[in-house]
This record gives C-alpha cells, sequence and structure tokens, in this order.
C-alpha cells in the first residue's frame, strides 16, 4: 500500500445505542403479566377473563389454555377482556379460531368490556358479529340464559 492511500475499509465510530420512545417505555414502563382466568358460570357455560397484552407469545399461551377447555364442546363460552389493552393480529387470530370451534358443535360466543382500543381492533377486522359483544359479563349472561331458555323452552 502506498503511503496516504486507504486500505479501503472505512472505519466508523460506534454509535451510542439510541432508543425509540416505544423501547424506552417499555424498559421503563414494563407490560403487566398476561393473566388467564376461567371459571364455569354454570353446566357447560364458561367466562375466561384476560389481562394484559394479547401478543403473539401471550396468544399462544392463551390458545393452549382454551384447548382442553373447547375440547370438552361447552354450550357457551365468554370472553371478558376489561384487562385487555392491547391486542395483535396473532391474538385476533386465536379469538376467531375460537368462535370457529364454537360454532362448529353448536356452542355461543360472547365478548364483554373490550377496551376502545381492543374494540377498534375487532371493528376494523369486522371479525364479530355486533350480537356476540356485550357491555358487561352480566349483559353476556342475560343473553345465554335466553338462549337457553328458548333451546330448552323452560325457564333456567
Amino acid at each position: 500500500m502506498t503511503p496516504g492511500r486507504s486500505s479501503g475499509t472505512i472505519a466508523r465510530k460506534a454509535r451510542p445505542f439510541t432508543a425509540t420512545i416505544a423501547q424506552e417505555r417499555a424498559l421503563t414502563h414494563p407490560a403487566p403479566p398476561f393473566r388467564i382466568q376461567s371459571r364455569e358460570t354454570r353446566t357447560g357455560v364458561f367466562e375466561v377473563a384476560l389481562s394484559g397484552r394479547l401478543d403473539a407469545l401471550s396468544a399462544d399461551r392463551l390458545e393452549d389454555a382454551l384447548a382442553p377447555l373447547l375440547a370438552t364442546e361447552p354450550k357457551a363460552l365468554q370472553l371478558n377482556l376489561a384487562g385487555v389493552s392491547y391486542i395483535s393480529s396473532r391474538g385476533l387470530g386465536v379469538v376467531i379460531s375460537t368462535i370457529k370451534r364454537l360454532h362448529a358443535h353448536g356452542g355461543k360466543f360472547a365478548m364483554s368490556e373490550l377496551q376502545p382500543p381492543v374494540r377498534k381492533v375487532f371493528e376494523i377486522a369486522a371479525a364479530l358479529p355486533e350480537e356476540s359483544v356485550f357491555a358487561s359479563p352480566e349483559e353476556a349472561d342475560r343473553y345465554f340464559d335466553a338462549i337457553q331458555r328458548k333451546v330448552t323452552g323452560s325457564d333456567v
């Protein structure tokens, strides 16, 4: 190599890491853990309450948690999303596949207490019939009671 000529490589100074606002927020305000709580409110009718972010990782957990419940072919399933602040496309997919599995054996599906950002995702995706979204678990219970009375012809 001749004096004054470079070898063709460019020396670069190491730049300090600059976090985006979202990355910085994630570091300083970690997301609450994703929680799944389920209970049988009456024979064959289940309420599954979720809280946290329903993203790709937690969607897999939800799918795994719902599998044994759906295997029993419940009459009805209500997802209470009061504590869900975010839903990804993977989370949306788990909800839609749950609805399809329920409907395949005649089961009913409802959701309650959707937070505005989560409701907006479902509206944009046009994924749910409006009659299956309720303001509260109690409203969903009244819906399921009416369906059951209609099917059995009795006052349950």
